[in-house]
This record gives structure tokens, C-alpha cells and sequence, in this order.
């Protein structure tokens, strides 16, 4: 049959030409030779136990009356290479009331002579998705194991979802840990409809782009050819930093001759936002809501000191839980409903902090969406939900911005929460207007990790006092992570942050300080004994005094392709204080150094007293995101950083 005939029985019928290529697909490979076929793969990909032979996803993009009709067609085909493969049998398709899943179908393509016997799953499970970070949500899965899998088998899973809101379309990964013969995607909208997408991470892979207008409608297909599996990289945010993908979005669609926009702009995906927000405008002015705000500010003078106030006591007694329970998801429950229950997630603390600060009639402090550092986009890119996972509140003082995210607990003012950093949020001022503000990193000066150590020999042991005094977003995690532990297990959390020298640290007591305290440095006084640390040679003690060596092992591989990323800039200083041992006199000391420049700042001092012996030294990452181009430049420091932390200081045993 004639190609272009193909495609225009495809749109005069699409689902129905869907299953025509689908079964026509089906039978090509039960008709295929399975022992050529496996061999052939085998010998493609000797160090692979599973490969994507095929991977699609057909969407289609229609309108009926004034509505959109969005649906899926999902094929993946994987092929078993090695016995290993075997074990992963089980496998799940998520949906929700926003993606409902109308049709699923799976079954094991077995060799059988020279063609493939195809042996269908009987039994599927529904169960409700359980996510530790998310407290309730409405997202199920259908769950369902393979039969028959062995070397040269296929499992095939073939299923078709509705999205009910084309406002929360996503998007589709051409790429994957698993090799792929073939990834495509193809999107088929009526010709009335205007589809906004944009490519990422694409520039290295040869995906073919192709687009066509056949009877009143328009196919856009991108397919990628022999996609080479892909490794995990360190030290990024997420995989949507170098995997090959899009991101696509309805624009608008014409009803009834007039232009009915979605998301063609940012205006539209703010007032798609703010649809969420306003219904709790009237619910968030209440008596008792009032008479908390007033408590709360008592003794507060100015609007800031009101704000700050307002701010400590939401992160205080309103403990984030997480809800994506439909639109639930989107809408703020109440100001009200959240001081009742003492819990609520972004969205929920973020109007009851704005609400608490607008009752007391202080102005400029505004509802703000944002993306957390998991998504690489900004709003410039595309206009669509997929561009922003969280929500806090803006405050605007003289022109500058204050970042307010009540579920970071520990930050203090002015610190955006740390998964924020360089983020564009959308700052809602009202329902016609917003202001697109980027959130500036935190300088490293302002991110502190002071350690004063004073030092002994005791024969073979160092024994020693150490202080521990840090600020900002290291204080912020430290205390996150220790925050469900008391007694016994908090000294044992606490002693990796703790540690210097080597795995022979013994941490014999400590104390706290200033936990609760956001606006004070925390500090945790300790005892220490280190072994097996000094080295004795004859009449001499060699001595490591670079206790803590912050970044030795951060060298980049220059092959990357990325840029490396860091949670946040810092600057970590040391005080060492050793008490030269009676009879010992100092006989070498290693040089001051300096090394300084747009990524790292390292500088260090030794003082020699008749007793003792004092370095100080501090090490700066100046920068969160090194990019590639820096590379050459970031490994060469490093290089002479670790040379210089690998100096030791020499005692010798004096003559008397």
C-alpha cells in the first residue's frame, strides 16, 4: 500500500491506523528468526543485558466543542540479552484522574522455531502509590509481572493514557539507561492547534525532526536512532541536565473562529497560577487568623522585623508534608485550615505566610512559584507547568528581593532555601501582573564551616578538643539530617560531621549549641581521640596538621560533558593547635601558601611558639557551578591544593 496513502487513512482514522501499525508491527516480529535476531544484538552489545528494541509514544491532540482531547499511545519492546535480565519480570504504569489509563495490554514474545510466540499477561493489580516524601496523594499504579522470560525473549508493553488538563503536559526522554534501537515521539495535533516545544541536550545526538500537514492536521516526529545507554553522572541536580529530551506545550487552538489560548505565553501560565491562589483570598481574612498574626509580631517594629517574626514561627509550628492529590496539588488550602492542623505543604505554608503578613496590612510580600534545581529551566525556554515544582513567598524591600521558603526549617533570614539558588521564580503581584525575579546564589562567605581543634600527643594517640561552628546552608543541613535523632543515636550521626584525620577518630563526648537558634552560629563543642595518625621515625614525629583536606577528591574528569555542580558555594577555615610534646623541639614547618582564583581561594599559615605549634587555613569554593570550559583550571588547582595538604610538620626529639 502506497505510503501517502498510509498517511491520510491515518488522519481520517487515527486510533484505528494505530492499531493497524501496531499489529502490523506485532507480526513483523513474531515472524522474525529469534536466533539471528539474538545473536545479532549480542554481538552489537557484548557488555548489555537488556536493550529498548523498540520505544514510541504517539500523541494525539484534537478539539470537540470547545474542549481538548489529549491521549498517548505507548509502545516499549525490550529485548533479554543476558540471564540477569530475567529477574527484573515485574513491571507498573502510573496513573491519576490528570492521565488516566484507558487501555494496557503486555505480554512475552517467546522463540518458537524460526517466529515468536506471544504469551500475554492474565493478571494486573491497581494499588495506590506510596511515596515517603509525599503524604497523600491520588496517583495509582497497575502492577503486573512477565511469564516465560528467558535469553532471547521480548517483553512487550503496549498502553494508552487520557490527560485531562493540557496545562500539565510534560514531556518525553529520547534516551535512557538502556540502549535503544529506535525512540520516537510523535505528536499529531488538529491543523487549528499551535504546539509549543523545545528541544534539550540534543546538540550531541543525531535526532531526526521531520513535520507534514495531511488532512486538516499536523504530525511532528522526532526519532533517535541507535541511542547509546547512558551513565549517570555525578554531581548534577537531576538527569534533565544532559539527557536528550523535550519539553512540549498546547499554545492556543481556535473555537469557534476565535483564538483560545493554553500556555502561549507567561501571562497565561500566570493566570493559570493564579487561578489556585485566589479562590483563599476571602477564606485567608479571618478573625482568628488575626489574632494570631498579632501575638505573633509582639514587639516588632518595623514591617521587616514583622515579616522575620511571622516567618520563624510558620517554619516553627507548621511541619511541611507534601500533598499531590489532584488539583489538590495546585491549590493552597486555606490559612485557617493549615494554623488548625499545624501542617501543610509548600503551597499551604506559603499562603498562610502571606496571609498572616498581608492581615497585618504590611505590604510587598507576594505568593511566588518556582523550580527547584531539579528542572535546568527557565521561563524563557517554554511557558508550562513543567518549569516549577514549588511555591514560597517573595518579600520586596527598596527594589531587592527576599526569598521566603518556610520548608526550608533552619535557613535563616535572607537565605533562600538551597535547592533554590540561581532559580527564576514567578513573583505573583497581582491578577493581571508578576515580575520573572532570578534568585542569586549565597556567597560563600556567608556559607561558614569554622573547626578549632587543640591538639596532644600522647604516645601513639592524639587527643584533642575540637570546636565546630558553622552558618547558613551547612548549619541548615547538618541539622536537617540530625533532626530525628536524640541520645545515643544523634552522637552517632553526629560524629561523621566531626571526624578529622582518618576512620580512627573516637569521639569520646560533645555539646550543643545554638540548635534552635536560627540566627546564631551552631556550635558543637567535643573530645577526640585519633590513632595510628602520627608518624614516628627513629628520633621524629611527622604530623599531618591538615586535619580536614574539604575537596581532595573532587577532580573532573575532562571527558564531561557537563558542567560539575555544587549545592552551594562556602568557605571552610581551620585553627590547629598542637602542643609540641616535652623533649620535642619543631624541625620543619612547611611554607605558607596562597592559591587564588575565580573558582577556588586557599590560603595558610604556620606559627611557631616555644610550646606550640598554630595553622590556620581556609579553603573557599567560590563558585556552585564550574563549567566545562573551567575544567583545565579547576583540576590543575587542585592538583597543587592536595600537594600542599599532604605536607606534614617534622618534631625532632631535642638534645639535652
Amino acid at each position: 500500500m502506497n505510503v501517502l496513502i498510509l498517511l491520510e487513512l491515518h488522519y481520517m482514522n487515527y486510533k484505528l491506523l494505530s492499531s493497524f501499525f501496531f499489529l502490523v508491527f506485532t507480526l513483523s516480529f513474531l515472524s522474525a528468526q529469534p536466533n539471528v535476531e539474538l545473536v545479532a544484538e549480542q554481538s552489537k552489545h557484548p557488555d548489555d543485558f537488556i536493550i529498548y528494541t523498540q520505544r514510541s509514544s504517539d500523541i494525539d491532540i484534537s478539539h470537540k466543542d470547545g474542549k481538548l482531547l489529549i491521549t498517548s499511545d505507548v509502545y516499549e519492546e525490550t529485548f533479554i540479552l543476558k540471564n540477569l535480565a530475567v529477574l527484573n519480570d515485574q513491571e507498573s504504569v502510573q496513573f491519576s484522574d490528570f492521565y488516566k489509563l484507558t487501555f494496557l495490554e503486555a505480554y512475552t514474545l517467546v522463540p518458537n522455531k524460526n517466529n515468536y510466540k506471544r504469551i500475554d499477561v492474565k493478571e494486573f493489580k491497581d494499588r495506590h502509590v506510596f511515596d515517603d516524601m509525599i503524604f497523600h496523594n491520588d496517583i495509582s499504579e497497575r502492577v503486573f509481572s512477565y511469564s516465560d522470560l528467558a535469553v532471547g525473549t521480548k517483553k512487550v508493553l503496549h498502553y494508552k493514557q487520557e490527560f485531562t488538563q493540557p496545562e500539565l503536559l510534560d514531556g518525553f526522554f529520547f534516551a535512557s539507561s538502556i540502549f535503544c534501537n529506535n525512540s520516537r515521539l510523535t505528536i499529531t495535533v488538529d491543523e487549528d492547534i499551535d504546539l509549543g516545544y523545545k528541544l534539550f541536550n540534543t546538540a550531541d545526538y543525531p535526532i531526526e525532526y521531520t513535520s507534514s500537514s495531511i488532512k486538516n492536521r499536523k504530525v511532528f516526529t522526532w526519532q533517535y536512532q541507535n541511542s547509546a545507554k547512558l551513565d549517570q553522572i555525578e554531581d548534577v541536580y537531576s538527569i534533565r541536565y544532559y539527557i536528550p529530551h523535550i519539553i512540549y506545550n498546547i499554545k492556543s487552538y481556535m473555537n469557534n473562529g476565535k483564538q483560545q489560548n493554553v500556555l502561549a505565553n507567561l501571562d497565561d501560565l500566570h493566570a493559570y497560577y493564579y487561578k489556585f491562589i485566589s479562590a483563599n483570598n476571602q477564606s485567608n481574612n479571618d478573625q482568628a487568623l488575626k489574632m494570631i498574626a498579632d501575638s505573633i509580631i509582639t514587639g516588632a517594629t518595623t514591617d521587616e522585623e514583622k515579616i522575620k517574626k511571622i516567618y520563624y514561627w510558620v517554619k516553627d509550628h507548621i511541619r511541611y508534608v507534601a500533598f499531590e492529590e489532584g488539583f489538590g496539588g495546585f491549590i493552597p488550602r486555606s490559612a485557617v485550615e493549615v494554623c488548625d492542623k499545624k501542617f501543610g505543604d509548600c503551597k499551604d505554608m506559603a499562603n498562610l505566610l502571606v496571609a498572616l503578613i498581608q492581615i497585618e496590612k504590611i505590604p510587598n510580600v507576594y505568593i511566588s512559584w518556582i523550580g527547584s534545581n531539579d528542572l535546568p529551566y527557565d521561563y524563557e525556554d517554554i511557558p508550562t507547568t513543567a518549569i516549577d515544582n514549588h511555591m514560597i513567598a517573595t518579600y520586596k524591600k527598596e527594589g531587592k528581593y527576599i526569598f521566603l521558603d518556610a520548608t526550608s526549617k533552619y535557613t535563616p533570614w535572607v537565605f533562600p532555601s538551597e535547592f533554590i539558588q540561581n532559580k527564576e521564580a514567578m513573583v505573583h503581584i497581582d491578577s493581571n501582573h508578576y515580575e520573572i525575579v532570578r534568585v542569586p546564589p549565597v556567597d560563600a562567605a556567608l556559607n561558614t564551616y569554622l573547626v578549632e581543634t587543640n591538639i596532644q600527643l600522647d604516645g601513639d594517640i592524639i587527643k584533642g578538643h575540637g570546636s565546630l561552628n558553622t552558618f547558613g546552608y551547612y548549619k541548615d543541613y547538618m541539622l536537617e539530617m540530625l533532626s530525628d535523632y536524640s541520645g545515643e543515636k544523634r552522637m552517632k550521626e553526629i560524629k561523621p560531621y566531626l571526624e578529622l584525620g582518618n576512620n580512627k577518630f573516637f569521639l569520646k563526648n560533645y555539646q550543643e549549641q545554638n540548635a534552635n537558634n536560627r540566627d546564631e552560629h551552631y556550635i558543637v563543642n567535643y573530645d577526640f581521640e585519633l590513632a595510628n595518625y602520627a608518624i614516628n621515625v627513629e628520633d621524629k614525629k611527622y604530623i599531618n596538621l591538615f586535619f580536614n583536606k574539604y575537596l581532595e577528591n573532587s577532580k573532573i574528569d575532562t571527558t564531561r560533558k557537563i558542567d560539575k555542580y555544587f549545592r552551594y558555594a562556602d568557605t571552610h577555615t581551620y585553627q590547629i593547635t598542637l602542643d609540641i610534646p616535652k623533649d620535642y623541639v619543631v624541625s620543619y614547618l612547611p611554607k605558607d601558601m596562597l592559591l587564588d582564583n575565580d573558582l577556588l581561594q586557599f590560603s595558610s599559615h604556620f606559627v611557631k611558639s616555644t610550646n606550640q605549634v598554630i595553622l590556620n587555613y581556609t579553603i573557599t569554593l567560590k563558585k556552585m557551578q564550574i563549567k566545562k570550559e573551567y575544567f583545565v583550571l579547576w583540576n590543575s588547582t587542585l592538583m597543587q591544593l592536595n600537594k600542599i595538604l599532604s605536607e606534614n610538620i617534622a618534631l625532632k626529639k631535642s638534645k639535652l
